[in-house]
């Protein structure tokens, strides 16, 4: 199902607007017109269906359907971050949108290097990010300063988590000896990339939170997943070619050694294995071939005598 959103102050007893944003995106994107039917969301639990009206000055839809509280999330699962790099903590809202998080705590801790300056971007993702995953409750963005402020934003939810690269319990097994909580909201804690200091995590667990770990082994899941899939198009001459003319900076330079270096030395590793192993194949052969015409020498002896 195709699903877009609008602000419930937008929605009256019989039409809908959207704002610049959306419009763009039903209109210009979608390539939806006048008479053609969407469905849409206040991100308050509702489903419209309706037509377009007009798309010009400002997109209107009638809607002739309404149905509300559908699939109401269980529990509310708040994700607390300490501020990271802003590519990662889009990528980081957009897939935890999509996997249910009901509500962001953004804060700065000791070790983050990047402050949280502009919330209005990740509020485009997450909307974004429910119309992908057909949710029809907008998660909610809180920012506070630092983590007392965080402290305080969830001091009312009692199952408390964090991610601690020393903990002793997998978070799976946590979630099995709470299963008399299950119906209880829950908070999950992440540091910084630098991870929290010694008072940081003294505080954490002095607020209750319990450390996890997701597993014994640490995986790289781009190179060990994506990066396979990948690899023949990212070493091709194609898209070499096509990155080079499309302007290859500094940044972009590091980035692509980053990514195919790697692969090329494991390309070049599998050529010397492969080269290795027919050459020993070819020395079998010529041995072969040497041991027959030794052996059809001494036949032709034989035969002479």
């Amino acid at each position: 199902m195709e699903l877009y959103f609008t602000e419930p102050e937008n929605i009256d007893l019989t039409h809908a607007e959207f704002d610049s944003f959306e419009a763009q995106h039903i209109v210009k994107t979608m390539r939806r017109k006048e008479g053609d039917q969407i469905h849409f969301t206040d991100g308050r639990g509702c489903l419209y269906a309706g037509r377009i009206d007009a798309t010009h000055p400002v997109l209107r839809v009638r809607y002739q359907l309404k149905k509300k509280d559908i699939w109401p999330p269980p529990v509310q699962s708040v994700l607390g971050v300490a501020s990271i790099r802003p590519a990662r903590m889009d990528i980081l809202i957009e897939k935890a949108t999509e996997l249910g998080i009901s509500r962001f705590v953004l804060f700065t801790s000791r070790y983050s290097n990047h402050p949280i300056r502009n919330s209005t971007r990740w509020e485009k993702i997450i909307r974004q990010a429910i119309k992908q995953s057909n949710r029809l409750y907008l998660p909610e963005i809180q920012v506070v300063s630092n983590m007392k402020g965080f402290f305080s934003a969830v001091a009312d939810i009692t199952l408390k988590y964090t991610a601690q690269q020393d903990a002793t319990q997998r978070f799976s097994d946590l979630l099995s000896q709470d299963t008399n909580k299950k119906n209880e909201n829950i908070v999950i804690l992440i540091g910084p990339e630098g991870g929290f200091d010694t008072d940081e995590q003294d505080q954490v667990i002095a607020n209750g939170f319990v450390p996890f770990h997701l597993g014994a082994y640490y995986v790289l899941l781009w190179y060990g997943i994506c990066m396979p899939v990948l690899r023949p198009l990212l070493i091709s001459p194609v898209f070499l070619a096509a990155f080079l003319l499309t302007g290859m900076t500094y940044k972009s330079l590091l980035f692509l050694a980053a990514i195919v270096g790697p692969y090329l030395l494991s390309y070049g590793k599998e050529l010397n294995a492969a080269s290795s192993q027919k050459a020993a194949q070819v020395g079998k052969s010529s041995q072969g071939v040497q041991q027959v015409e030794s052996e059809s020498s001494s036949l032709k002896d034989h035969s002479v005598r």
